[in-house]
């Protein structure tokens, strides 16, 4: 920083009083809910940002798969392979990638006939079961709670 001193009249960018790091004492605390800047105070949120995150996780989209996890419900996932997955979610993350369990995979496959979608020839439904799954988020389209529920009103 050689060079760089105030002039008279003129204002320091790194040396005035404004940016001089404040003193650290017994009775400050990192944890208050103030900070100090410029001769000014600024209240901080009152949520610390774990405590934030744990909440954005469960509002929002969020919503459906923390119920899942607590109640142990079962979803139906619709994934972008055109496949759909009925399970119990035991943990998910802000990616939507999904820890599942006791998951039954649904999807149809069409014999050959044509390209065309009216001659595709007859469509075979398939199903598999698997006891464990971890699904990457980014192929999640669709999560619907309680399909069960929503058929019997249909």
């Amino acid at each position: 920083f050689r060079g760089i001193r105030p002039g008279k009249g003129e204002d320091c960018p790194l040396f005035c009083r404004a940016h001089a790091p404040l003193p650290f004492s017994a009775t400050t605390s990192r944890s208050l809910p103030f900070i100090q800047l410029h001769n000014k105070t600024i209240k901080m949120a009152d949520n610390t940002p774990e405590q934030s995150k744990e909440t954005d996780l469960k509002s929002g989209p969020f919503n459906v798969l923390y119920k899942a996890v607590k109640g142990n419900t079962q979803v139906l996932i619709n994934v972008r392979n055109n496949h759909k997955l009925l399970g119990r979610v035991k943990a998910y993350d802000r990616h939507m990638n999904l820890l599942l369990e006791d998951v039954k995979e649904m999807w149809t496959e069409y014999s050959k006939g044509g390209k065309s979608r009216s001659n595709r020839g007859t469509a075979v439904n398939k199903d598999r079961y698997v006891s464990k799954m971890f699904l990457r988020g980014d192929s999640v389209i669709l999560v619907v709670s309680n399909p069960a529920a929503l058929a019997g009103g249909a």
